[in-house]
């Protein structure tokens, strides 16, 4: 939810498992807080964008985790103030396993860029990033404000998805002969018509020969 921090485990490997994304920005609620002793206080204009999710590279048996990366970027930040971003990345229609998340702590100013390559199995998955005021953050994970949130979804493997569920691509089979068509004509076959040709004038010129 926009409002709270899940904080999942990785639970090592999820026995679930270009990309072409799809998501809108998550205008949360703003309430009035003030930063913990030596942060300001955002104004709730912050931006958090996820750029993109993509594929690093392709895993010889598609079965296998296949490697991603994800960017995110912040924007419109306020002077002296310090803020934390957490992303989380869920399995859809999974809430047993917590995720996997990452706290970026190190933010340093307007248009910073945050770069993490990950492995996930085929499937269905989101990717939330929350923006929180560091004092704030750590003082009340729970209650934190959230100054900026956006969610996307995005599908690992060559698949698709469709409502959540994930299926793999079926490759076309042999659509076999036209309609009409006929395998055993072998009119069709080229080069046919001339030895049809050469074999009657053989068989005309014999048939003159024996009458003479």
């Amino acid at each position: 939810d926009d409002g709270r921090v899940l904080i999942g485990e990785d639970t090592g490997k999820h026995e679930s498992n270009m990309v072409w994304l799809w998501g809108q920005n998550i205008e949360p609620e703003i309430e009035d807080g003030e930063g913990g002793e030596g942060s300001g206080t955002g104004d709730g204009n912050e931006t958090i964008t996820v750029n993109h999710v993509v594929l690093v590279d392709t895993p010889p048996h598609p079965e296998w985790e296949w490697n991603y990366s994800y960017q995110v970027e912040v924007s419109d930040l306020q002077m002296n103030v310090s803020y934390i971003a957490v992303i989380l990345i869920k399995q859809i229609g999974d809430d047993e396993w917590g995720g996997l998340d990452w706290w970026w702590d190190d933010i340093e100013g307007d248009g910073d860029q945050y770069d993490f390559t990950f492995s996930l199995q085929r499937g269905c998955y989101f990717i939330n990033a929350s923006f929180y005021e560091s004092g704030d953050l750590n003082s009340d994970v729970e209650n934190a404000t959230v100054l900026a949130g956006t969610d996307l979804d995005f599908v690992v493997g060559t698949g698709t998805c469709v409502d959540g569920v994930y299926s793999d691509e079926v490759p076309q089979g042999d659509s076999g002969p036209q309609d009409g068509a006929d395998d055993d004509d072998a009119g069709g076959l080229p080069g046919f018509g001339v030895i049809l040709s050469i074999t009657a004038a053989l068989g005309a010129a014999l048939i003159a020969t024996r009458r003479e």
